[in-house]
């Protein structure tokens, strides 16, 4: 009884051993295929795809074929581009896929393609007809019963090709069949070596242009005031030059010192006001055909606003029209980064740029009586600004922003863009200055500011809807809100010469107007048109 238990145990471990062995070998001889994506498909047929065929085959990660194509410096899906990254990536087959439109009957049809590796050739094709752009459950079902004899009739590769020999009325030996594929890693070569001397042969895709640019129309709205407390008793509010005369102070009287207005009833103040305006916007991308993804979106672009003021109305018993300008120009490095590469994800969008921001409102010729050195009454021609020197924002602004698709495939796009700008500022115009011309106390009562000033500026910018619908045609639909925040050195309160009231002062601790602060608000939205190339 022994000896029979002997030999059944060794039976027994030999068949375990063969079975072993047997699933060991079946693991290795298991093709693998890659899975690309179906472009105009969803995510559900792909991964209905994917999970049909990982039961009976290995799958390539599809991040490891992006990085394969790549290091390869492919970019479609083109017979020779599937075979050299499938030898990269030992890939047996692979599958493409494509929902395409009929413009004239305005049909769809779903083409998917198991293709053979080594060669890159479409061998198992399935065609089907659908009711939209969007695919159906009962197709999906469809393709997961028919992609597997596909892929398998794929991995097999085509049917080898018999050349044809004339007929010359001799003997010929019979032809030749030729079933090797051309080495994959010879071919591998070859095109690297194409694509160094040709860098210009990669394709460019369509969401990185060489030329984005647009026109568009402008409600612009704006509103100014200066830092005002209401309070009867506060010191913090306005103040205009009003003549220069004897320092009280000075023994020796003869010391001349600015002296300045009462408090105004109400700081001066532009009012929300809204018009219509232009831009013209235009951005090249230079680097746009280069095979690295992360210099495709560098350029360089401008950007230039003009607004159609209406007339100003002073207030008052008898209001008076002034003219009134504004335009905006930026111009500098701008870059967008679609980080995946692809039209339907996201890109980050960013900027550094030079900005001018002028707005101005006419003054009026004004006669004022002074003091002069000798102590005579004079009479001078000088102007009045109403408190509002012309502003002449100069800027560096850097921003930071997202491009989000709604809807993207190969001929249309629907998205939106948010973008952020912070303003460093570097000059103020005329604002910013104490006087325009000191040379005589007549000219004190010219042109001038509220002095030296700084500050910060901020902008948002939302796009709701930024559509590309046929061809490079796009349009925009956006709003703005832009604020200067500006606080005036002459009325700060880090010493006597700066507190307020600004009482009698020297010349170089004076300006025309004294305040302590101002905001400025812009608003609005923009419809572009526009057409990337």
């Amino acid at each position: 009884m022994g000896g029979w238990g002997a030999a059944l145990a060794a039976l027994l471990a030999t068949l375990l051993l063969f079975c072993v062995g047997a699933q060991s070998a079946l693991a290795q001889d298991k093709k693998t295929v890659a899975v690309l994506e179906i472009q105009g498909g969803n995510e559900k047929l792909l991964q209905a795809i994917q999970k049909v065929l990982k039961s009976k085959f290995s799958l390539v990660p599809p991040a490891k074929w992006n990085a394969a194509a790549k290091k390869l410096g492919v970019t479609g899906q083109g017979t020779d581009e599937v075979a050299i990254v499938a030898g990269e990536v030992k890939a047996d087959a692979v599958v493409t896929g494509k929902v395409k439109q009929d413009k004239d009957a305005g049909s769809y049809t779903l083409n998917i393609a198991a293709r053979h590796g080594a060669s890159g050739k479409p061998v198992g094709k399935l065609k089907y007809e659908l009711k939209s752009a969007k695919i159906d459950a009962a197709t999906i079902t469809t393709v997961e019963q028919e992609i597997v004899p596909a892929v398998e009739q794929a991995i097999a590769g085509p049917p080898p090709e018999v050349p044809v020999v004339a007929d010359t009325g001799a003997a010929t030996k019979p032809p030749v069949v030729l079933g090797k594929e051309e080495d994959p890693f010879e071919k591998t070569k070859k095109m690297e070596e194409k694509a160094k001397q040709d860098a210009a042969s990669v394709a460019r895709p369509v969401w990185y242009p060489y030329i984005d640019a647009g026109a568009a129309f402008i409600l612009n709205g704006r509103s100014f005031s200066f830092t005002e407390d209401t309070a009867a008793t506060s010191t913090v509010k306005c103040y205009d030059f009003d003549k220069k005369v004897l320092d009280p102070n000075d023994p020796q009287a003869n010391r001349m010192v600015l002296r300045y207005t009462a408090p105004l009833k109400s700081c001066p103040k532009y009012s929300t006001s809204v018009t219509g305006g232009v831009r013209v916007d235009l951005t090249a991308y230079p680097l746009a055909g280069l095979s690295m993804n992360g210099l495709k979106g560098l350029g360089i672009g401008g950007t230039f606003d003009y607004m159609f003021w209406p007339a100003s109305q002073t207030s008052g018993a008898m209001p008076r029209s002034l003219d009134t300008r504004e335009f905006r120009a930026e111009f500098g490095l701008r870059y967008h980064w679609n980080i995946l590469n692809q039209r339907s994800r996201p890109s980050i969008l960013a900027s550094a740029q030079y900005g001018i921001h002028y707005f101005a409102v006419q003054k009026e010729d004004k006669s004022y009586t002074f003091m002069d050195e000798n102590f005579m009454t004079q009479t001078a021609k000088g102007v009045d600004d109403h408190g509002l020197p012309d502003l002449s924002y100069q800027y560096v602004t850097l921003g930071l922003g997202g491009r989000i698709p709604f809807f993207a495939n190969a001929k249309m796009y629907l998205g939106m863009l948010v973008n952020f700008n912070f303003h460093i500022m570097l000059g103020y115009g005329e604002m910013g200055s104490r006087f325009a011309d000191e040379s005589s106390t007549a000219a004190l009562y010219g042109s001038g500011g509220y002095g030296p000033a700084s500050g910060f500026g901020l902008r948002a910018s939302f796009t709701p809807l930024e559509a590309m619908l046929w061809k490079g045609l796009t349009v925009r639909l956006a709003g703005f809100y832009e604020r200067f925040d500006t606080t005036f050195a002459l009325a700060n309160g880090s010493g006597p010469e700066t507190s307020l009231p600004p009482v009698d002062r020297q010349q170089q601790n004076s300006a025309r107007h004294i305040a302590q602060g101002a905001v400025d608000n812009y608003f609005g939205g923009t419809v572009q048109i526009g057409y990337q190339y």
